[in-house]
């Protein structure tokens, strides 16, 4: 990523303003210093910070190559990848490899929002979640990522035991279903579905939920994609109690299951498939 440093030293004393008084409460006039003579990039947090004070935004002074575009692209196309899979350690070796500071600001934004997906879907871990909700401005993100922000949101406010707004939250994208899953596909919108049935799932609205998760696989069979497709059909399956009745059912959606979980690498849902066959799969 390519800093454009004259512009924001050029704009700093247009406003006259001193690099002490702009790196108050930010940083040290050192590391500001270092920023400005091209020394050492700072974090995006601060850096957006001194950008903000002086009414500019990220985007007005980085300036993307396209080749850290590219790997930009690259590595979140492995992270979803990761997620749609619940490979843990696939996650966790790509967002290592993510150098930040040669994302642009709404790659960035992004890879934060895969990050809040991770640790409250995924691992449920709520001090991290309360942690990266700080870092997600959601202004910045497109309306499709605001809807899964919004579902993530959801699903972390039932774990902290916030369950009315939760369950409001829902309710209201909902709402706008007809939004979420109109235009062109996305792994996002996937996503957002995903989250929302798993919401109304532990919310105990079964029945909702496998009606939201037929929709995720409804839209998958749309654009010919596969990603989530086995999670959706787990989450149908994990319903099936309330339905036993028509085994012939849940057998045929295991299979397709365990199909796309070998082809995806998705080895949570094969466990979870091995559980329930009594290891016989």
């Amino acid at each position: 990523m390519i800093v454009d440093i004259d512009k924001f030293i050029n704009t700093r004393k247009q406003l006259k303003i001193s690099q002490v008084a702009l790196s108050a409460g930010i940083c040290t006039q050192a590391t500001l210093s270092k920023f400005e003579h091209q020394q050492q990039t700072p974090s995006l947090e601060i850096t957006s910070a001194l950008c903000s004070r002086l009414n500019l935004t990220l985007d007005d002074i980085f300036i993307i190559e396209n080749s850290n575009k590219r790997q930009e692209e690259y590595l979140l196309q492995q992270i979803f990848r990761a997620l749609s899979s619940q490979n843990d350690m696939l996650f966790e070796t790509v967002v290592r490899t993510c150098d930040v500071r040669q994302f642009s600001l709404a790659g960035y934004q992004l890879l934060q929002l895969c990050r809040y997906f991770k640790v409250v879907l995924v691992t449920k871990n709520t001090q991290q979640a309360k942690k990266l909700l700080k870092t997600i401005v959601v202004s910045k993100l497109t309306t499709a990522q605001c809807y899964f922000f919004y579902a993530i949101t959801a699903y972390y406010y039932q774990l902290i035991g916030r369950t009315q707004e939760a369950g409001q939250i829902v309710s209201d994208l909902l709402e706008r279903k007809d939004s979420i899953m109109s235009g062109e596909y996305s792994i996002v919108k996937i996503m957002t579905i995903y989250t929302i049935a798993m919401s109304q799932r532990d919310m105990q609205h079964t029945q909702a939920s496998v009606t939201t998760a037929a929709k995720g696989i409804a839209l998958s069979n749309q654009y010919d994609q596969t990603a989530f497709l086995e999670n959706f059909f787990w989450l149908i399956i994990d319903a099936s109690p309330t339905w036993s009745s028509q085994h012939f059912v849940v057998t045929e959606l295991t299979k397709n299951a365990c199909c796309l979980a070998k082809m995806h690498g998705n080895q949570c849902i094969l466990d979870k498939i091995n559980q329930q066959s009594g290891g016989k799969q």
